[in-house]
């Protein structure tokens, strides 16, 4: 079959896939508060930029040149970038000025890619220092993520303002970001400090990000920056000020950027129209997640689902919050560690209650020292995320007394998803309480029907979040879903068993009691002979599977004489050959496998410029049975996705959740 020749067409050489890193990783700054009020990073041998006034003239030269302020009637929603975060003067001051800079109307995303950030104690002590600007820093402060790598992205100013940490050496981190930026502030240290900050590789990619008539403000006015800007397309187009500290260098892009890293086969769609009328097939956590994605973004959206969330009887009793380790980094680990740290900041915002803390996972004592050692250097979870503990200190935890070694989760624990989901909906009105069975594309709307044929609803945008119904419409049949079914045996708590206060985790885990009961789990049939829902009911071989797999010390505690009293809850979860989610928009798979049939002989060569995508439709789906910590971050990359702005993750960690990716690797493999 060959590829079509009419569209157009770019030639593409893929570069060597640039390896997770596995490295020891040092985000230390070394810090050191003076006496003079002078803040010294022994780390980078130079102290840092801690005059308010002098950022506020260097904004002051910059906001108002008249290339922004063209650019701020002319928008409403900015994307900054900064190299480096350092004591985030710049950022707060940014927001100190809100109103004057922007507009108390406009939203903004801003990047920041600092190699050695400062703690939440540091910050504590800069805001100290900076009387003026202690409310703004107070609010970054609440937010703060804890030290480890990735990507960070945290709410300020009622939703305004989307800041996005990037914890890494300043050339991986910029070269895993995706998106396109209004304006970019460089390092306020020295060529000679940090090198990192000023390599021509960072220039290249500041160009990478950059569009027509993105702005550059540099306090380094020197003939290295000069030249760097004229070799990636940019202009000096000012250097307002006089020759103090505040002196400011302005850059402006010449033209759009040449050079994208996103293979063609992966290239988004353009982003939705404003005022779009939007829609949400699924009413589960997924879905709940994209409402509050939305609705942060001051958007709204329709949901569309047989059942009211908080009615379905496919709710679970009780959401387990735990992370996912692993002694190798990959997309998958990636994904899961930004996922655990999304999820605890979302349930901490939006003032959810913990049913219980406390996660203590049982396994070998090498194993739980090869995953502590593999923390320590990769640093992809924060100090204190996760503990060894020996037998006594697991007594001391849980309460009850268990032999043999463990990790210890202490922010990890279980949830009401009935009321999380509610805090997720936000009191969210525009819910249709009815069953989808048909979905047609006319006349540039979606339109969804009943089994009856009759209308349900008419859209310029669909988000499927649907689960394993997701394969039940022609439109995201071609995504390849399993069936997980699961039961969780709801266990009668016995008089020693009410002592435990953490949930442990073995072959099967056990939470505390809560509602009178343990919830014990759960089983796992992986396969399409449990798509059937309906007849897959609680068994007392299941109860008794789920009670064999916990921990001995767990069995005393429980006996096993009252196992045919036990209740339980059945349900099937939609999961992915590759166990991860799909996320994004949905191509139509014949075009795809005609556009990109050469993909058999290798990913070189001529290739539509993208593929070409069912108009509009977004799918969130393959979830499996981590839903509640993965729905999170999942929805926060979907909506970035779909309204074109800057990604919340790493550009590899987006992609491997392409709804794409199994269409892709079906044409690679037929060779």
């Amino acid at each position: 079959m060959r590829a079509n020749t009419q569209k157009a067409q770019r030639f593409f050489r893929p570069k060597s896939p640039e390896p997770v890193s596995d490295l020891p990783v040092d985000l230390d700054p070394e810090i050191s508060f003076q006496n003079d009020g002078k803040i010294f990073s022994k780390k980078r041998n130079e102290f840092y930029l801690a005059d308010p006034n002098v950022i506020y003239s260097q904004q002051n030269n910059f906001f108002n040149h008249k290339l922004f302020e063209e650019k701020k009637k002319a928008k409403d929603i900015f994307s900054f970038g900064e190299i480096g975060f350092g004591l985030g003067l710049n950022f707060i001051i940014i927001l100190k000025n809100w109103s004057k800079v922007l507009g108390a109307t406009k939203r903004l995303h801003y990047f920041a890619i600092e190699s050695f950030p400062l703690s939440k104690d540091n910050l504590k002590i800069a805001k100290q220092r900076f009387p003026d600007l202690a409310n703004e820093y107070q609010e970054l402060i609440d937010k703060y993520p804890p030290i480890h790598t990735g990507f960070h992205r945290i709410w300020l100013k009622s939703g305004a303002v989307a800041l996005t940490l990037i914890f890494e050496p300043t050339w991986r981190g910029i070269s895993q970001i995706e998106g396109t930026f209004d304006a970019w502030f460089l390092s306020q240290f020295s060529i000679e400090s940090t090198p990192d900050q000023w390599s021509p590789n960072i220039f290249s990619e500041i160009s990478r990000l950059s569009r027509k008539d993105t702005l550059i403000c540099s306090s380094n006015t020197g003939a290295y920056v000069d030249g760097e800007l004229k070799r990636i397309g940019y202009e000096v187009v000012g250097a307002s000020g006089d020759p103090s500290p505040a002196k400011v260098k302005i850059g402006r892009s010449c033209k759009n950027a040449e050079i994208t890293l996103i293979p063609p086969w992966f290239a988004p769609p353009p982003p939705i129209g404003p005022k779009s009328r939007i829609g949400i097939l699924g009413g589960g956590v997924a879905g709940a997640s994209i409402v509050r994605a939305l609705h942060r973004r001051g958007l709204q959206a329709e949901i569309i689902d047989a059942h009211l969330f908080n009615e379905s009887t496919s709710i679970l009793p009780v959401a387990l919050i735990s992370p996912t380790l692993t002694e190798k980094a990959n997309e998958l680990s990636n994904f899961y560690d930004r996922s655990y740290r999304s999820v605890l900041a979302s349930i901490e915002e939006l003032g959810a209650e913990w049913l219980s803390r406390g996660v203590l996972k049982i396994k070998p004592k090498q194993m739980v020292a090869r995953q502590i050692d593999s923390l320590i250097r990769r640093k992809n979870l924060w100090d204190g995320a996760a503990k060894e503990v020996t037998a006594a200190e697991i007594q001391s935890k849980t309460n009850i007394n268990c032999s043999g070694h463990g990790l210890w989760f202490a922010e990890a624990g279980t949830l009401s998803p009935v009321e999380y989901l509610s805090k997720l909906m936000n009191g969210q009105q525009l819910i249709k309480n009815q069953k989808v069975a048909q979905i047609e594309f006319l006349n540039d709307e979606w339109i969804l029907y009943s089994e009856r044929k009759r209308e349900i609803s008419r859209l310029d945008v669909l988000i499927i979040t649907a689960a394993l119904g997701s394969n039940t419409f022609a439109c995201t049949r071609h995504i390849p879903l399993i069936g997980l079914g699961g039961q969780l045996s709801l266990a009668n708590p016995t008089s020693q068993s009410l002592a435990l206060r953490a949930t442990i985790l073995g072959q099967s885990y056990i939470t505390p009691a809560c509602g009178n009961m343990h919830a014990v789990g759960s089983t796992h049939i992986r396969g399409n002979q449990i798509y059937d829902s309906i007849a897959f009911n609680p068994t007392k071989e299941g109860h008794w599977q789920n009670y064999k797999n916990l921990e001995p010390a767990i069995q005393t505690l429980l006996g096993k004489d009252d196992i045919c009293n036990w209740k339980g809850y059945t349900g099937v979860r939609a999961a992915t050959p590759d166990r991860l989610p799909c996320v994004g928009p949905v191509v139509d798979p014949e075009v795809f496998r005609e556009d990109f049939a050469r993909l058999r002989h290798g990913p070189q060569g001529r290739f539509p410029v993208a593929p070409k995508y069912q108009p509009n439709l977004f799918v969130s789906t393959g979830l499996g049975s981590r839903g509640f910590l993965t729905a999170e971050l999942s929805s926060e990359i979907l909506v970035s996705q779909m309204l074109g702005e800057p990604w919340p993750v790493e550009r590899a960690v987006a992609l491997s959740l392409s709804p794409s990716r199994f269409l892709y690797r079906e044409l690679r493999s037929h060779k």
